[in-house]
């Protein structure tokens, strides 16, 4: 009867210690094993129904939070994660921090059971998924400044709507101006335009802005044959000519029109080379800080675009296209230079076509003659741009 009652007991022990494993599992949700539990509930998740709730609940967590102390830890942990800008913005994406701890508990554990499930499907859908934090460097810890919690949509073009969905401080739904940005520090639910389509950093592409001298100025040469002063007071040799196998390089731009919602933090500036035929060269990118980009700041970025072949890129000249990336399906974007004067005398329309994705905003195109001397400036709708070779 003894020997008995002890394999009771050890039974005994063993459910519970099983029961208790499973419990703790079960009070973290993990994307392996709560995501889906049939394929009906995920044709069911509406993201934009989620991002409103998800909202929410982070306003309802900082005034939990600010009634008992100035000091919020999970505001804490969201500024801080802003803060280490790992794209050149001020955000972080949420799938790499879901099982972070902050004080006692993990950042998931603190959202309601059901929203934890759902935001794990949230970042399936949508690995891009991103908080940031506009206007971070007036975000005061001690005094909870936070006006609210914007949350954008994921299938809209931004850009073109004149208002924003937000909860403010006191939980309730308004919506904030498109035109002016908010002018305290608001929490954003979006997404990232810097990473690829599995939340994975595009690092060879994205690189945070560094400026080694962004204010130029004119510099002195007592021999002026040949010299003229381009858009930005630099002299350029008009005597130099472009050859082959030569660098041709976009040294600095400066944006007339930035093109990027203020929830969307820093612009993706991106500019296209086409040959003369129309054929894509190389798209290099930039990502200038929002503040400068918005200022019409000139931005010093000696990015290589590629070396100059006269059979391959043409003997006459090659074409530019700038735009701001943003998503969406790819679609063909068309355009034409017109009176183009060829080499025997006449002129002609010049047509071409590039792709883009369907909310790219078009900074616009020029035509680049092969004779131009390096350090010239060429202007388009929206950027003005200067390039040299060497």
């Amino acid at each position: 009867m003894k020997h008995c009652n002890i394999i009771i007991s050890i039974f005994f022990l063993t459910f519970v210690i099983l029961f208790a494993s499973c419990n703790k599992d079960a009070s973290i949700p993990t994307t392996e094993n709560i995501i889906l539990s049939s394929n009906a509930d995920n044709a069911d998740f509406k993201y934009n129904e989620f991002a409103k709730e998800f909202a929410l609940e982070i306003v309802s967590e900082i005034n939990r939070v600010s009634k008992k102390s100035s000091d919020s830890q999970f505001l804490k942990f969201i500024v801080e994660k802003c803060n280490l800008r790992f794209d050149g913005d001020p955000n972080f994406l949420i799938k790499d921090y879901l099982y972070e701890k902050i004080g006692d508990k993990t950042f998931i554990e603190y959202f309601e059971s059901i929203t934890q499930k759902r935001l794990l499907t949230a970042v399936k859908f949508e690995p891009k998924m991103q908080i940031g934090l506009h206007l971070i460097e007036k975000v005061d810890l001690s005094n909870l400044n936070i006006g609210g919690v914007v949350y954008l949509p994921n299938d809209i073009d931004i850009e073109n709507e004149p208002y924003v969905n937000a909860i403010n401080g006191k939980g309730l739904s308004i919506q904030l101006s498109s035109a002016k940005a908010p002018e305290i520090p608001y929490i954003v639910i979006g997404f990232n335009e810097r990473v690829d389509e599995n939340g994975n950093l595009r690092t060879k592409e994205f690189l945070p802005e560094i400026f080694s001298n962004p204010e130029f100025q004119p510099t002195f040469n007592p021999d002026y044959s040949n010299k003229v002063l381009n858009c930005n007071n630099q002299y350029v040799d008009t005597s130099t000519d472009l050859e082959a196998d030569e660098i041709i390089k976009v040294k600095e731009y400066k944006l007339l029109n930035m093109k990027e919602h203020w929830s969307q933090f820093g612009p993706e500036v991106r500019m296209r080379f086409l040959t003369q035929s129309g054929t894509k060269i190389v798209t290099p990118q930039h990502n200038p800080s929002r503040n400068r980009a918005k200022n019409q700041k000139w931005m010093e970025v000696n990015k290589t675009t590629f070396t100059y072949q006269p059979t391959a890129h043409g003997e006459q000249y090659y074409v530019a296209v700038w735009f701001e990336e943003d998503w969406g399906s790819n679609e063909t974007y068309t355009f034409s230079f017109n009176n183009v004067t060829m080499a025997d005398g006449t002129t002609v329309t010049s047509n071409y076509s590039t792709t883009k994705q369907k909310h790219d905003d078009i900074y616009g195109e020029a035509l680049i003659p092969i004779d131009d001397p390096s350090g010239t400036c060429y202007q388009t709708d929206n950027v003005v741009f200067i390039l040299q070779f060497d």
